[in-house]
Order: C-alpha cells, then sequence, then structure tokens
C-alpha cells in the first residue's frame, strides 16, 4: 500500500527523483515540485484539479506546483513517478508557472528512464523533453484558485499538521471558519473519501513507516500515530494494508 509520497516536501538537497512504483493509491494532497506520472503497465484514475482521468499504458499526467492531485488504482499498474523542483526547468517555470495544462494527459518523451543523468547537463536535457513534449501537445490557460481549492488547501495542511493528535472535520471547520457540512461535500467530493478516511489512512502510511524504520513496539506506533486505541489501530491497519502490524513488520523491516 503506497498512499502517500515521499516527495511531498522535496527538499533542495533532492532537486528531483525518479521511481518506478506498482499498484499505486495516493491520496489528495499538493506539493511544490512539478510531477510527471507515465503508466508503463495497467491504468490508474488521477484527479487533478478538479478533472479526473483514466491514464492508460503509454498515456502520462503532468502536474504543477501546488495544484492539487490523487492517483488510485483500481486493478493493476506500474508507473513512472518524476517529481522535480523548478529550478532544474526555469525557462519553462518563468512561462508557465501561473498556468495550467489545459488537457492533463499526453505522452511524455521520456517514457522510462533507462539510467540516472550523469550531470546537470545531460538532467535538464531530459527535464526539458518532458515539459517539451507537454507544450507540444496542450495549450496552458490561466491557472485559477476557486474559494473552494483555498478551503482544501486549508483541510490537508492541517490534516499533515496535526494526524498524530486528535483530529476532526469539526475542529478544522471552525479554525476555516467555515461551514462542516459544506466542508464535508468538497472534501469528499474532490478527495473521493471522507476526511475521517483519509485521516486514517495517512495514519497508516506513516504507521508503516516507522515499523519498518524502527523498533517501537506496536502500542506506541499506534499512539504516535494518532490512534486513540490499539484495537482501532489493529482494526484500521488490516483494513488498509491486509494484515495485521506484526506481520507487516516482520515482512518489511529495515533496520
Amino acid at each position: 500500500m503506497i498512499f502517500f509520497e515521499a516527495h511531498k516536501r522535496i527538499g533542495m538537497e533532492q532537486q528531483y527523483y525518479v521511481k518506478v512504483l506498482e499498484n499505486v493509491s495516493w491520496g489528495l494532497h499538493f506539493h511544490s515540485a512539478y510531477e510527471c506520472i507515465s503508466v508503463l503497465e495497467g491504468s490508474v484514475e488521477c484527479v487533478i484539479g478538479h478533472e479526473r482521468n483514466t491514464l492508460t499504458k503509454g498515456e502520462a499526467a503532468f502536474i504543477m506546483p501546488e495544484q492539487l492531485h490523487s492517483i488510485e488504482t483500481r486493478e493493476t499498474s506500474k508507473v513512472q513517478v518524476l517529481v522535480f523542483l523548478p529550478e532544474l526547468a526555469e525557462d519553462f517555470h518563468a512561462v508557465y508557472q501561473e498556468k495550467v495544462p489545459q488537457n492533463v494527459k499526453f505522452v511524455c518523451a521520456v517514457q522510462e528512464w533507462e539510467k540516472e543523468p550523469e550531470n546537470i547537463y545531460l538532467l535538464k536535457a531530459l527535464l526539458y523533453r518532458v515539459c517539451g513534449s507537454l507544450v507540444q501537445q496542450t495549450a496552458f490557460v490561466k491557472r485559477k484558485t476557486l474559494s473552494q481549492d483555498r478551503l482544501l488547501y486549508s483541510l490537508i495542511s492541517y490534516i499533515e499538521e496535526h494526524y498524530m493528535e486528535e483530529c476532526s472535520l469539526n475542529q478544522v471547520a471552525q479554525i476555516c471558519n467555515c461551514d462542516y457540512f459544506y466542508a464535508s461535500k468538497i472534501f469528499s467530493e474532490t478527495a473521493g473519501m471522507g476526511f475521517l478516511e483519509y485521516v486514517n489512512r495517512l495514519r497508516i502510511y506513516r504507521a508503516c513507516h516507522m515499523l519498518r524504520e524502527t523498533d517501537y513496539s506496536v502500542l506506541r506506533v499506534s499512539e504516535e500515530c494518532g490512534f486513540q486505541s490499539l484495537r482501532s489501530f489493529n482494526r484500521n491497519f488490516t483494513k488498509y494494508v491486509k494484515c495485521k502490524p506484526t506481520q507487516y513488520r516482520r515482512e518489511n523491516k529495515l533496520v
């Protein structure tokens, strides 16, 4: 189960990365980097902004910085994910930073990276090939930030900061000075799931990381990930990961 990317907070020490992943499902989120998702096998359903598309083998989608997006595998998928900071494509960024592609689906010029670029110039050449193929295949339109988008940014930012403690939609709605039912409707329609499910999925993602990379007890992991009881943690873990926490740790331990 892959739900949230490691690149949500990609920093200057890692200006880009490219990975091939299988059966990905990432919840609604945003980040400051460009992202290109290319489907190598199977298919994925991708939400970018408020547009939902199905990508099949040979197709790609391009996401601009700070653009809300999610991806879900219905059956099986193998995708290449390319993430890079605007500094690596300065000319492209200077022209298009205030715009979004009219059509997010395109055929990427770089389907699979065979090896790591040997220097910054070869890296930039590859990135500009990706950007160039996008510009060649679609027009761009001025980016519009709707009031519901601002609400979604606030909701997601709050969740990321507070998911390891008590975190309810009622709390966030009050902080955002927003009607509870309106916030619930906008969130579920765009994220494809309710607020609580989103929070629990993020908690389980964090729990998987801790089970792999620490020796913390299962009880401590559950508490640090925001679950009020071990029973609730075990139930949600089994629901989303399809196995018990102890089994997951045994099969995936890194240290």
